[in-house]
C-alpha cells in the first residue's frame, strides 16, 4: 500500500490515502473482515455508487461513502470535448469504547486531500458524520466543476447556431447525442449521490445517541454538534439537488439545440429544393413559349408540297411567309393565357366569387 504525504495519524483519527493499494485491497479488506465480501464486490469490483453501514457487535462501526462524477473538459475555440470517471471513495471505522476513527481515502485528488485535513473537527467534535460531512462538502466542489464544464459545452453548441455557416456546414448529431449521454450519466450520478447523503441523513439521526461523547462533554454539547451535523447534511442535499436540476436544465436545452439544428437543416434543403423548383418552372415556361413555333414550322415542314422535278431549289423567303407568324403568335399567346389561367386558378376563382358577392350586395 503506498499512501500519500497528507496521510494524518493523531491517535484519535487515522487517515490514509489507500487509492495505490493493490487490485485485490488486502490490507483494507482487513480491516473490514464481517464486510469484507460486500465492500469487495460492490465498491472494488463493480464501482457502484452509494453509502453504506454495518455493525460488528457493540464496538466497531463500518461505514463507506462512495461517490462518481464525470468530467468534461472542452477544447478552447472548438465544440470538441474529452472526458473521464473519477471515483472517489471514503472508508470510516469508528471504534465506540475509544472513541477512534481509522479513515481511508480512495481515489481522493491529493489537493483536496489537503483540504480535508484542514477541515477535520477537533476531537471531541469528531465522529464520523462529521467527516462524512466534510468529505461530502469536497466532493460537491467536484461535482460543480463537473456540472459547469458541461455548461460551459453547450452554451458553445448554442452560440454557434449564430455563425452565417452553421446551417450550410452541418451540424454533427453524433457528437450533440454523445454529449447528450455525458449530461445524462451526470444527472444519473447526481440522483445516486442525493439518495446516498439522503440515507447518510437517515442513518445519522437514528444513531444520534451513539455520537454521546464519553470524554465528559456535556449532553447540550453533543446535541449542539448533532445539530450542526444534521445542517450541514442538509444543506449539501439541496446543493447536489440544485446541481441536479441544473444537470436536467442542460439536458433540456441540449435536446432544445438538437431540435432546432434538425429544424434548420430541414428548412436549409426546402430552400433549396424550392430555389430548384423555381428554375424548373422557368424551363418550363420557356419551353412553353417556344412550343408553338416549333408545332407550327413542323407543320409547314411536312411533305404536303413538292417541287417540280428538275428544278434547282433555291432559299427564297415566300411571300406568305407572314403567314406562320399569324399563326404562331396567336397560338403561342393563347396558350401562354391557358397556363397562366390553370396556374391561378384558384385565385381566379376567388375573384370571380368576390366579384359575384358584390354584386348581389348591390
Amino acid at each position: 500500500m503506498a499512501a500519500s504525504d497528507w496521510k494524518c495519524d493523531s491517535g484519535a483519527l487515522e487517515l490514509l490515502d489507500v487509492t495505490d493499494e493493490d487490485e485485490n485491497g488486502i490490507w483494507l479488506r482487513k480491516q473490514i473482515p464481517l464486510h469484507e465480501v460486500l465492500f469487495q464486490e460492490n465498491y472494488r469490483a463493480r464501482l457502484m455508487q452509494g453509502y453504506f453501514t454495518g455493525y460488528s457487535g457493540q464496538l466497531h462501526i463500518h461505514s463507506w461513502l462512495c461517490f462518481k462524477i464525470k468530467n468534461i473538459v472542452g477544447t478552447p475555440g472548438s465544440l470538441e470535448y474529452n472526458y473521464s470517471w473519477m471515483q472517489i471513495t471514503i472508508f470510516i471505522r469508528w471504534n465506540l469504547k475509544t472513541r477512534q476513527h481509522l479513515v481511508c481515502l480512495l481515489g481522493f485528488p491529493e489537493d483536496m486531500g489537503k483540504s480535508f485535513l484542514s477541515l477535520l473537527p477537533p476531537a471531541e467534535a469528531r465522529n464520523p458524520y462529521t467527516i462524512y460531512s466534510i468529505f461530502m462538502r469536497e466532493v460537491l466542489k467536484l461535482y460543480d466543476v463537473s456540472i459547469w464544464s458541461l455548461r460551459d459545452v453547450v452554451r458553445k453548441i448554442e452560440k454557434s447556431r449564430d455563425s452565417p455557416a452553421s446551417a450550410t456546414a452541418g451540424f454533427n448529431f453524433p457528437q450533440l447525442h454523445d454529449l447528450a449521454r455525458h449530461i445524462i450519466h451526470s444527472t444519473e450520478t447526481l440522483d445516486v449521490a442525493i439518495q446516498a447523503v439522503q440515507r447518510t441523513i437517515s442513518e445519522h439521526s437514528r444513531s444520534q445517541n451513539s455520537f454521546r461523547s464519553d470524554s465528559g462533554s456535556s449532553l447540550a454539547t453533543a446535541l449542539r454538534y448533532f445539530e450542526c451535523e444534521q445542517q450541514e447534511l442538509l444543506s449539501i442535499q439541496d446543493e447536489l439537488h440544485a446541481l441536479k436540476m441544473r444537470s436536467c436544465s442542460l439536458n433540456a436545452r441540449l435536446q432544445n439545440e438538437i431540435n432546432l439544428a434538425f429544424n434548420l437543416i430541414s428548412q436549409f434543403h426546402g430552400n433549396n429544393a424550392q430555389a430548384d423548383s423555381s428554375v424548373m418552372k422557368v424551363i418550363a415556361i420557356v419551353s412553353l413559349i417556344y412550343l408553338p413555333g416549333m408545332f407550327v414550322s413542323s407543320i409547314f415542314g411536312m411533305n404536303f408540297f413538292s417541287a417540280p422535278q428538275g428544278h434547282v431549289l433555291t432559299i427564297t423567303v415566300s411571300d406568305d411567309f407572314w403567314l406562320y407568324w399569324s399563326i404562331t403568335m396567336p397560338l403561342t399567346v393563347a396558350t401562354l393565357l391557358i397556363w397562366a389561367a390553370w396556374h391561378h386558378r384558384q385565385f381566379i376563382i376567388d375573384l370571380l366569387v368576390q366579384k359575384s358577392g358584390q354584386s348581389d350586395n348591390h
